[in-house]
């Protein structure tokens, strides 16, 4: 959650020691030797040695499927078509049919007939969708049910067909408004200051924003850095020589819409040099 940023959390753990396993498997007269890594859970607190007996069986496989992927852009506006309708056939032109998405932030979502009578995916009132905060897709469930049993009879609760959609949310230039200016160059294991200005025309005041820092390696994965607060500014230290990059996102509530919203710096570069 983009909220726990900076904030210490307490975590409830449990240590587990994995253990390659050989096993030699013949299928068909041919020999297979298979490399299954077996968990074996801390027998008690002082790690102390025991012994277990596991089972290791073959992977079982996994068939595939169709999946409907389909994708949105950031802080997309509640009722923004996301994609493409995913076309339903119905037999029985007088039924009505019922859509239905579940799985993990499926409240983001919402889903409505067409005019052909197809499921149309929508952004939902009070959604959240940050690319910097959402970079995995939603992998969600849509169903469809016509509100009747095999005998024709009503039946709200069931459900005729289900069908895997992953919904993408893709970033958005946000760059007007914050700009990023950290020196060139630093000294590796000395402090520098990351700085960044708001426009003449932010979206919110500075005092109502707040920011949030990110690191990357040139065009890699981006790691959160830190958090300032409403102060535009990073204190910073890269203890190893190289190039780095680095970016800041300013978080801000939309009176007008009720929503999260987010402006973001370009990715600016800072070469590390050894002392």
């Amino acid at each position: 959650d983009a909220e726990t940023h900076g904030q210490d959390l307490t975590v409830d753990a449990t240590i587990y020691a994995t253990e390659p396993v050989k096993i030699t498997e013949t299928v068909d007269g041919v020999k297979t030797v298979k490399t299954y890594h077996v968990s074996v859970p801390d027998p008690d607190s002082d790690n102390n040695m025991a012994m277990r007996t596991i089972t290791v069986a073959s992977d079982a496989n996994v068939a595939a499927m169709f999946m409907v992927a389909r994708s949105v852009p950031e802080s997309s506006a509640a009722g923004t078509n996301v994609g493409a309708p995913v076309l339903v056939k119905n037999p029985e032109s007088g039924d009505t049919l019922t859509f239905t998405l579940s799985g993990d932030g499926h409240r983001n979502f919402a889903v409505y007939t067409n005019d052909d009578g197809g499921a149309q995916l929508k952004v939902a009132v009070d959604s959240y969708l940050n690319y910097e905060d959402t970079t995995a897709p939603y992998n969600l469930m849509l169903h469809v049910s016509d509100g009747k049993d095999s005998n024709g009879n009503d039946d709200n609760d069931r459900v005729d067909d289900t069908i895997p959609v992953r919904i993408a949310v893709t970033d958005v230039a946000e760059s007007v408004g914050v700009t990023l200016t950290p020196p060139s160059t630093a000294t590796a294991g000395r402090d520098i200051w990351l700085r960044g200005t708001l426009g003449d025309n932010p979206p919110a005041t500075r005092g109502n924003m707040r920011f949030i820092w990110f690191e990357r390696s040139p065009n890699g994965e981006a790691q959160w850095l830190g958090n300032s607060g409403s102060d535009l500014a990073l204190n910073f230290t890269n203890n190893s020589a190289g190039v780095k990059e680095y970016a800041v996102i300013g978080k801000y509530i939309d009176t007008s819409a009720g929503v999260i919203r987010t402006v973001e710096s370009a990715w600016v570069q800072v070469t590390w040099t050894n002392p």
